[in-house]
């Protein structure tokens, strides 16, 4: 046991350099697993936190539920509990701050986290508890009096005064919440249609909770469309794909390091042998090297991954989080779901078992190598390979350098291979991670969307007056929107669709007209969208016609043809095409975009919202503008704004935090193949010093050692380049199309990398020099001693 326990650190001791690269190897792919499982930990804490915040820990939701809907889905089967939440559809404001008023019970409250600071929750229809963000810098007391404007759905102002009972800490996914509490007894004087009732449950556990929902959803009687659940992540093959290729890398690299560790010790092994050594102590050497090797390369990885991943954590919170939490409220929330759902320690689990099996194949491989030789062979070893002879017609070399240079690659098939295969798989992930960088944070990912400096969807018919007042705004892109009916024999569904062929089915033995949603645009905001339409009239066309409608079909889902015509609110409409743009509608009915003269003939100015509104500011005025509208619209909750300079901001910060993470992650691949490049081009050069010394006693100089092996490296870097350049097209371009396949990205021009290339020539210079070192060692030594190396 001592004498193994010696050898080991004896061998661990007599090469520093080879200890080094396989413990440096195995934490640079600890670094990189652990990386890639926090990418995917981090989308899986991000759904999280999502449905967490609209639902806590609950699996799912119904809203608009009758008291008869709730009563049956509290007693069904799957619904282990649940808790409900009536809200008060008219909309509070107290002071500018705008919130809803809801009732909910002692469950809702302590899964939401919120936490009365002050006071109690209100028992009696004139009393309220708000959250302290409502009254932050007001002089309010328990006990206090409280006025609120509830604001109803026709804009209608109605006072209603409250006794203030309680101060409610805000839940911790938004810091500004602003949220009332009222009473039960509020709730049950209160008007039945001014009230949303939302019943939160947990099931049971099931791999389909998709099918187990819309179940309870059925027995209860409640409309599939409010219905709400949690989903999974939807990964692509493409990600899958490029973390297996990482994965992949990362483990061959420690193997083939850790192979040549053993190998070059073969001589060795055999005078163990020779002097009473077993196989099964031989195995036990190994095995307390790799446990070394792995120990050290782990532990060391685990530390700098942790403290890497930490940067993304915080690149996270200053990307999507910094307006809801505080950092350190954010990191608590993020690691105790991270704890609590176990995906830390799976991580660790998962990462350290894939370290494990690249040490254990590292050690297996060569392990059965020399177990089947004889103790002879093995004090005779040489590493070398069998000439394999070619059955094809010999190749004619003019310059005996290259043939050398062949015939040794040609008889080293297996190591040429890994070779070519390591770096250019590097190049590939290179090429792919650059060309992804390049376009997924281009200016105009933010400039697709919008259609203005200033975007604002949700305004009504007054607010637009407020905005034509305001000095500074060079052009307004227009989107009005409206509901209409339609006649049910008006109404065509692709068959595969059989849940709205059922809605339609149902509306015709009413013989009900069905509700449709219609918009409309003006002339500027035609022009933003006719790049998403399918007609074969112009824009000019479209802007002179009459009574026309194109159809928001982006999946597909509706089935009309170009001059086919609609019955709008008793009204024909012709349809001139489809539009690839995304419009939620809850009816069965596609939502149209309509001509802008039928909006003024067929509804009066309270019939229509503006769903959507653009403004072009003058350059020197954006400032002033922008104000005016942030003093107008930052307390209303039904508005929703976009402002260019503040989107920007946040692409920048994005592309900053993405700048460094993809090159961190492309500079550990690049270590990794790196250590891998120079274990195999030095190994390969020192294990054949008896055929150097045997071309040198036969005349053969330095200069032509150096040809001969830089002719390697040029074949070498041939085969690199033929393979990475054709697969990392591939690879880009299929990124691209699948990314350019979203309609809104379809202006996007696909563009080859080509500057990346210059990893190759790169990797020839590390070549090159790896060739200047082995040739630079070995000239300090005589021919005989080339000639004696074993």
């Amino acid at each position: 046991m001592k004498c193994i326990k010696k050898l080991s650190k004896a061998y661990l001791s007599s090469s520093k350099l080879r200890r080094k690269l396989v413990i440096w190897s195995i934490v640079l792919s600890t670094i990189l697993v652990l990386s890639i499982g926090n990418l995917y930990v981090g989308r899986i804490i991000s759904n999280t936190m999502h449905y967490e915040e609209k639902m806590a820990t609950y699996d799912g939701y119904f809203t608009n539920v009758t008291q008869r809907q709730i009563d049956e889905v509290k007693d069904n089967d799957n619904v282990i509990n649940s808790s409900l939440k009536t809200v008060l559809t008219k909309l509070a404001d107290f002071d500018n701050r705008r919130f809803y008023l809801e009732n909910a019970d002692s469950e809702y409250m302590d899964r939401f986290n919120y936490k009365i600071e002050e006071g109690a929750y209100p028992n009696r229809e004139n009393e309220i508890a708000l959250t302290r963000s409502i009254i932050e810098g007001q002089d309010f007391n328990i006990g206090d009096y409280i006025t609120l404007n509830l604001i109803n759905k026709d804009k209608s102002v109605e006072s209603k005064k409250f006794i203030l009972t309680g101060i409610v800490k805000a839940r911790g996914y938004d810091k500004n919440k602003n949220t009332g509490f009222i009473s039960q007894e509020y709730i049950d004087n209160a008007n039945p249609n001014e009230l949303d009732s939302v019943i939160f449950v947990s099931v049971k556990k099931t791999f389909d909770k998709i099918s187990l929902f819309n179940e309870i959803a059925k027995t209860s009687g409640i409309d599939k469309k409010n219905v709400r659940y949690r989903s999974g992540l939807q990964n692509s093959v493409e990600y899958i794909l490029v973390v297996l290729l990482v994965v992949i890398l990362s483990i061959i690299t420690i193997s083939n390091i850790f192979s040549y560790a053993l190998i070059e010790r073969v001589n060795t092994i055999g005078l163990l042998k020779a002097v009473g050594m077993t196989n099964k102590q031989l195995r036990r050497l190994f095995t307390k090297e790799g446990i070394y090797y792995y120990i050290n390369g782990a532990f060391i990885g685990i530390v700098i991954g942790i403290l890497f991943n930490s940067f993304s954590l915080n690149s996270q919170y200053k990307s999507y989080y910094e307006d809801k939490f505080t950092l350190v409220e954010y990191i608590k929330t993020y690691v105790s779901i991270a704890f609590r759902d176990n995906l830390y320690l799976s991580l660790l689990i998962i990462t350290l078992l894939l370290e494990a099996v690249g040490v254990w194949l590292a050690l297996k491989i060569p392990s059965k190598k020399i177990k089947k030789m004889s103790i002879v062979d093995s004090i005779h070893f040489i590493d070398k390979v069998k000439v394999k002879r070619n059955k094809m017609k010999k190749r004619k070399f003019n310059n005996p350098a290259l043939k050398l240079a062949y015939v040794n690659l040609n008889n080293n098939r297996f190591k040429t291979v890994l070779s070519v295969l390591t770096i250019s798989i590097n190049v590939v992930l290179f090429l792919y991670f650059t060309h992804f960088f390049s376009y997924a944070f281009s200016d105009f990912m933010v400039t697709r969307g919008l259609v203005g400096d200033i975007q604002i969807s949700g305004i009504d018919y007054d607010d637009m007056i407020y905005i034509d007042e305001i000095e500074g705004i060079e052009r307004k892109n227009i989107e009005v929107r409206g509901i209409g009916k339609t006649p049910i024999d008006e109404i065509e569904i692709d068959q595969s669709y059989t849940e709205k062929n059922e809605q339609l089915q149902k509306y015709k033995d009413n013989n009900e007209d069905a509700d449709i949603n219609l918009y409309s645009y003006n002339d500027n905001m035609l022009e933003c969208r006719y790049k998403y339409m399918k007609t074969p009239y112009t824009l000019e066309e479209l802007k002179t016609m009459k009574n026309w409608c194109i159809v928001f079909d982006v999946f597909d889902e509706y089935d009309y043809d170009i001059g086919e015509t609609f019955i709008i609110n008793n009204q024909e409409i012709r349809v001139v095409g489809e539009i690839s743009l995304y419009h939620y509608t809850k009816y069965i009915t596609p939502p149209l975009l309509i001509s802008k003269n039928f909006t003024n003939d067929a509804f009066n100015k309270n019939e229509l919202g503006y769903s959507l509104v653009g403004l072009n500011i003058e350059k020197d005025r954006y400032d002033d503008v922008k104000n005016k509208i942030v003093e107008k619209f930052q307390y209303d909750e039904e508005v929703y704004t976009t402002y260019i300079d503040v989107e920007l901001k946040k692409l920048y910060q994005n592309k900053a935090n993405a700048f460094v993470m993809i090159n961190s992650f492309i500079g550990m691949i690049a270590m990794i193949s790196l250590c891998m490049l120079v274990n195999i081009m030095y190994t390969s050069i020192v294990n054949r010093k008896r055929e150097f010394g045997m071309l040198r006693a036969i005349g053969m100089t330095k200069k032509q050692f150096n040809k001969y092996l830089v002719f390697e490296g040029n074949i070498l870097i041939s085969f690199i380049t033929i393979i990475s350049i054709p697969a990392g097209y591939f690879i880009t371009k299929l990124s691209f199309d699948d990314f350019s396949s979203i309609p809104e990205n379809s202006e996007f021009i696909f563009k080859f990398p080509y500057w990346c290339l210059i990893i190759i020539p790169i990797y020839y210079i590390i070549i090159r020099l790896i060739i200047k070192m082995s040739l630079k060692r070995m000239d300090k030594e005589s021919v005989v001693d080339l000639i004696r190396w074993i």
